[in-house]
């Protein structure tokens, strides 16, 4: 018995340090300008006016609810990381609930998956960017304690009330809780089936599943009722068709930054998941970060190559790697060294990756004002290439308090010019606007899962 709260209170410091780490990261990842997506998220709920109005008003997919109502309520002129405070709190509470998952297993379980949650550059990343993914990782995590404590007694009452605030909620922070739901669904289903019949099943996942379906349709009813009343319907940033190549290239990109790893080291994790010992989060994690993924891409559905509709695979892989390191450190004095070494790399290659996202800030655009400040201390006037950069500027300028005039027609010439990249693709080699040229005065390349990048050029006279 000694023993046992021994290593509980180490558990317990151990959790309580990586919950605090994991904040700590996401501060510091969260200290640039808002980049494009957060940045037209910000615009929306400054016109939006009123919570209501970002219900009824604001028919766009970028509309991830929670957020947007926080966004309006911090005001358009706060600082970034205030707009950013509702992801950084949900990614920091959601280093808890993935602990107290673990903790179902073991005290140790849950220290190292605390350890994962806290330092994962994906967590790290989306858990410090003023959209809605961290409020709904965290919901899905918690979606994930609720059925997992059902599963683990389902003679019990199954907290069906719960699970539909969870994932209700998740469905208002980010739409893509509707994988996270179909994940649990197939989960649930895969446990009870080998236990009970079919009929049994069908009306088990009724009792657990069916308040939140009902709830998941009433906001997609509202919101489907507000774009149908709009004179514009619902608009979408962009829609790009499925390839094979843009999929496997996603997995790749979220797997690297979930780990930290390069990815074909990165591959052993989910080769090992395979190859592991049957247990409840091993299939969930099988759902999650295998199967579902090729759900979608045998759906060939649009936009599959964005890495982040898959995170509840993330979620879903780091809660069965905790559980596994802790099963494999009990078989000895060396494998508990092995782990320990394994750990201690893997802790390595995150934080490493980490800085390199909390130095990169998502291209922090925030940059181009500076400059701007540097160069115009009174204020000026930039011509931008797409009007889509009307809203990173004008995000970036509010925060900072400085005065810019943001033009989209290249005439009459302004003193200075914005254009962005996506990807790969260069920045011209010249450029030049009204007739006349302008010259570089700073540039930054995005790194990471987010980012913009930018290049800002001056007229020369």
């Amino acid at each position: 018995m000694g023993v046992w709260k021994r290593d509980e209170r180490w558990a317990l410091a151990a959790v309580a340090t990586a919950i605090a780490a994991g904040l700590a990261l996401r501060i510091a990842a969260g200290t640039g300008a808002l980049w494009l997506d957060e940045a037209w998220s910000a615009v929306f709920a400054r016109d939006a006016g009123t919570p209501l109005g970002i219900l009824w008003l604001i028919n766009h997919d970028n509309n991830h609810h929670l957020n947007t109502l926080w966004m309006q309520w911090v005001g358009f002129d706060a600082p970034p990381l205030l707009q950013r405070g509702l992801a950084i709190a949900s990614g920091t509470l959601t280093i808890g609930v993935a602990a107290a998952i673990g903790w179902r297993r073991s005290p140790l379980a849950g220290a190292i998956t605390a350890g994962l949650f806290a330092l994962s550059p994906a967590l790290v990343c989306y858990g410090s960017e003023a959209r809605g993914y961290a409020p709904m990782l965290l919901a899905f995590a918690t979606a994930v304690l609720l059925v997992d404590r059902w599963l683990a007694a389902p003679e019990r009452a199954p907290g069906a009330a719960s699970l539909a605030i969870a994932l209700g909620l998740g469905l208002l922070a980010q739409a893509t809780i509707v994988f996270g739901l179909a994940a649990l669904l197939g989960w649930a289903v895969i446990e009870r089936r080998r236990v009970v019949g079919p009929r049994t099943v069908a009306r088990e996942m009724l009792r657990v599943f069916g308040p939140a379906l009902l709830t998941m349709a009433g906001i997609v009813a509202l919101m489907w009722l507000a774009a149908h009343t709009s004179a514009t319907g619902f608009a979408v940033g962009g829609v790009q068709p499925h390839s094979w190549g843009g999929w496997a290239h996603a997995l790749s990109q979220l797997l690297h930054y979930t780990l930290g790893l390069p990815p074909l080291v990165g591959a052993v994790v989910p080769l090992m998941l395979l190859l592991a010992p049957r247990s409840r989060l091993r299939d969930l994690a099988l759902w999650s970060a295998i199967a579902f993924p090729l759900v979608l891409a045998l759906l060939a559905l649009p936009n599959s190559m964005m890495p982040r509709y898959y995170l509840v695979g993330s979620v879903g892989l780091l809660l069965w790697l905790g559980e596994w390191l802790a099963q494999l450190a009990g078989r000895g004095a060396r494998a508990r060294v092995a782990v320990g070494v394994a750990l201690l790399a893997g802790a390595v290659a995150m934080l490493a990756t980490d800085r390199l996202l909390i130095r990169d800030q998502r291209g922090d655009p925030g940059q181009a004002i500076a400059a701007m400040a540097t160069l115009a201390p009174q204020g000026t006037t930039v011509v931008v290439h797409r009007d889509r950069e009307t809203a990173v500027l004008d995000a970036a300028a509010a925060a900072r308090g400085y005065p810019l005039e943001v033009q989209v027609p290249p005439c009459p010439a302004a003193p200075f010019v914005l254009v962005d990249r996506d990807g790969d693709h260069p920045f011209p080699a010249h450029v030049r606007a009204c007739g006349h040229p302008y010259a570089v005065v700073a540039e930054r390349r995005a790194l990471g899962l987010s980012g913009l990048h930018w290049q800002l050029l001056r007229r020369r006279d």
